[in-house]
């Protein structure tokens, strides 16, 4: 059986062969990591993948990744940092149609954490946003 092959920084491990497994690389959850280390881990990831995600970002860390990593782009309301090298962005899972509803405008966040992280994976997403009991209508 063949060893998975892993990349240790000294500050974090990173799972260079996740890709092969799972169909998308490690993402990087980046609330109680300093911003100087989530780029030095998105910096590391970017050396084996095309495309990388950092989740629970903040504006001072996607300021220290986009340091290192002039492409990273900010969606900050999902709190989440891309970077999109692929010849076709998007292509990984390739799932289907994704529909992401939210009740109210206080789960936009989430929802648009959510269409991102399925974009990414290769999925088409639609979203309908606030349309809880008061905007039933809406829909």
């Amino acid at each position: 059986m063949k060893k998975t092959r892993y990349k240790k920084l000294g500050f974090a491990t990173i799972d260079i062969e996740r890709e092969k497994r799972c169909g998308f690389p490690e993402v990087i959850f980046c609330q109680g990591k300093t911003p100087a280390d989530t780029a030095g881990i998105a910096k590391e990831i970017l050396k084996h993948h095309k495309y990388l995600m950092a989740t629970r970002a903040d504006e001072k860390t996607y300021r220290s990744v986009k340091r290192v990593i002039r492409d990273a782009v900010y969606h900050q309301k999902a709190r989440i940092i891309t970077v999109d090298r692929r010849a076709k962005p998007g292509c990984v899972m390739k799932q289907g149609l994704i529909v992401v509803i939210t009740g109210g405008t206080s789960d936009i966040p989430v929802a648009e954490e959510a269409r991102i992280t399925a974009e990414m994976m290769g999925n088409k997403v639609e979203t309908l946003y606030d349309v809880g009991v008061a905007g039933i209508h809406r829909i």
